[in-house]
């Protein structure tokens, strides 16, 4: 792939990318909204978040491991049914357990955002009537924008990431050419400048770590890539960064 090709491509994923973002966070934002309305209800909050990233998380790591597969070397080999049995095996295992886990520490700050509107209304001594009332109009910050934006966000980049390192551990299984990885910065508003200086254009070993600056530290960690679950929170959440893996020449 020449340097022109690599441009366009990304060009092209960076579009799609965004927009993703939207669409994901349009879902996030409704499934919180409906957690809040379930909890002024019955006290509890059901499993309408979990269920949306669930359902749209599948979907995105299937596709980006099918177009990792492409980017490594269309026409080397054909994809064969093994490769889709693997990728969704090991989609039903993220969502079971990584998603799952995720979403409950979501889930525990929408609960402790609501508990900080409800508690001084339940010691003033107010009624449900209002409670429920004051909860809805109070806890917009709940599911405001900016937050399902965050989410949607962090959500989406680590199911791509993903479904590119799942499609590019089978290709190499199956075909045993050695491979590199790009850190790939799509831009932000508050970019990470210590992400930005990672997209510099140069491949390294697939297996080594990336050596990512940790801000609360002021050293660095290692970083499989964007999005490595290993990773410092500082790192990861609301990153949009991601990985392009490539062939590396013997």
């Amino acid at each position: 792939m020449t340097r022109t090709q690599f441009n366009r491509l990304m060009i092209s994923e960076n579009r799609r990318l965004n927009r993703l973002e939207r669409s994901w966070s349009k879902k996030v934002r409704k499934a919180i909204r409906e957690q809040v309305e379930h909890h002024i209800e019955h006290g509890v909050i059901n499993n309408a978040l979990y269920d949306a990233l669930a359902e749209i998380t599948e979907v995105v790591i299937l596709d980006y491991a099918e177009r990792q597969t492409k980017w490594l070397k269309q026409g080397v080999i054909e994809k064969t049914d093994r490769f889709f049995i693997r990728w969704s095996q090991r989609v039903t295992e993220y969502l079971t357990t990584t998603l799952f886990k995720k979403v409950q520490e979501i889930d525990r700050t929408t609960i402790e955002l609501i508990r900080e509107k409800t508690h001084p209304l339940i010691t003033a001594g107010a009624t449900i009537s209002d409670i429920q009332q004051s909860i809805r109009q109070a806890t917009s910050e709940v599911y405001s924008l900016a937050r399902s934006r965050i989410i949607a966000r962090t959500e989406l980049m680590d199911a791509v990431a993903q479904g590119k390192k799942e499609s590019s551990d089978l290709w190499e299984q199956e075909t045993g050419m050695k491979q590199g990885k790009l850190w790939i910065h799509r831009g932000a508003k508050e970019p990470r400048s210590w992400h930005q200086h990672l997209d510099n254009g140069i491949a390294i070993p697939k297996h080594e770590p990336f050596q990512v600056y940790q801000p609360s530290t002021g050293g660095t960690e290692p970083m499989m890539y964007p999005h490595d679950p290993n990773a410092s929170a500082e790192n990861v959440i609301n990153c949009s960064c991601t990985c392009i893996y490539t062939l590396l020449e013997d």
